[in-house]
């Protein structure tokens, strides 16, 4: 996988190279540094979706009840859902099942569950998300936690991208 578009190489070394001023040694030097960034801000964005990823199954499975593999299965099928949905579109298990891969017949189980748990209802053969379930003081804290481990990292790649870093996102 090619990383090299993650990151803008500093002006003042794009500059120098692309007029050819920089010496071999200092253009080697350059590819180096660009090179670490790339890792660096590759490690935050791993971090971040990690981070991510974890809060967001101690949100819905705070009692850790399901598997990790199934936890991420069915946030991926709801989330799907509430995207679907809020773009105007209807969405049945066939549709559901191209859109995020899961068989038809695991993601009906999914689905089951998750009628039975309130996220989500049926109208016909389409399923939506009960979205006023996100509409709640606790979800919005996690919804401001999320936010707030994004602009962390974002903060993180600029100070990378400017040649001073220290990674942490959680």
């Amino acid at each position: 996988m090619d990383y090299s578009n993650l990151i803008t190489v500093p002006r003042y070394v794009a500059s120098h190279v692309s007029n050819g001023s920089l010496s071999m040694r200092d253009h080697h030097a350059a590819r180096k540094e660009v090179k670490r960034m790339q890792r660096e801000i590759l490690a935050v964005v791993i971090e971040l979706l990690v981070t991510l990823t974890r809060r967001t199954i101690d949100q819905f499975f705070p009692d850790r009840c399901i598997p990790v593999a199934d936890a991420l299965a069915l946030l991926h099928a709801v989330e799907t859902l509430a995207l679907r949905q809020m773009q105007g579109h209807q969405t049945t298990v066939a549709m559901l099942s191209r859109r995020t891969q899961i068989p038809r017949q695991t993601l009906t189980r999914y689905l089951q569950r998750m009628q039975r748990a309130g996220l989500i209802y049926a109208q016909g053969r389409n399923y939506y998300v009960d979205l006023n379930l996100f509409n709640t003081p606790e979800n919005a804290a996690h919804l401001a936690a999320k936010v707030d481990c994004i602009i962390r990292a974002a903060n993180q790649i600029a100070r990378i991208q400017n040649g001073r870093s220290s990674r942490s996102v959680a």
